[in-house]
């Protein structure tokens, strides 16, 4: 019985090594990457560029795709701020972030009067309104934390009540 059980395991190995090899050919390793082309569809494409240098020694490059959507990035030479960059999504949503010189660290800004006036405010009043917006955001966590805190002293006092009442109750039901 163990003969024929082993035999037929070696027959099947055996039939599909063969399977394997007979598809290893239409599974060949290429060095040049195949690509499906998608269409117009999905494709998003620069249908233009345009670069003006400004007043304050900065320039700006506006990106716009076929898509509908748009990239502005505003550079500075010098001062707290490398660039600015506002992206406008093809549905209107813009995003805006300024990129620090010093460290490189980006930051969002997301009032909508800023975000408006980004890519035209001095860089020293884009600095601004990031640390504010930091600011702002430090005291909402600030915030909860200390009703965290406030919320687990609550938390405390009603558990010594419920342990000081438990034991009223033990100490009248069960009498010393």
């Amino acid at each position: 019985m163990r003969k024929i059980i082993f035999s037929a395991a070696l027959v099947a190995a055996g039939a599909l090594f063969v399977a394997c090899a007979a598809n290893s050919d239409t599974m060949r390793a290429s060095s040049t990457p195949e690509v499906t082309p998608t269409g117009t569809n999905g494709a998003r494409a620069v249908t233009g560029t345009t670069a003006a240098d400004n007043r304050d020694g900065s320039t700006t490059v506006v990106i716009n795709y076929s898509d509908g959507s748009r990239s502005e990035e505003r550079t500075f030479k010098s001062g707290p701020l490398s660039k600015v960059t506002r992206e406008t999504s093809a549905n209107g949503t813009r995003v805006v972030r300024v990129t620090y010189h010093a460290d490189g660290q980006e930051k969002e800004l997301k009032d909508p009067s800023w975000i408006e006036k980004a890519m035209d405010a001095t860089a020293e009043a884009l600095v601004e309104a990031a640390d504010k917006a930091e600011d702002v955001g430090d005291a909402a966590k600030k915030g909860a934390r200390e009703a965290a805190d406030k919320a687990e002293d609550v938390g405390d006092a009603a558990k010594k009540g419920a342990k000081k009442a438990g034991r009223k109750i033990k100490d009248a039901v069960k009498p010393d």
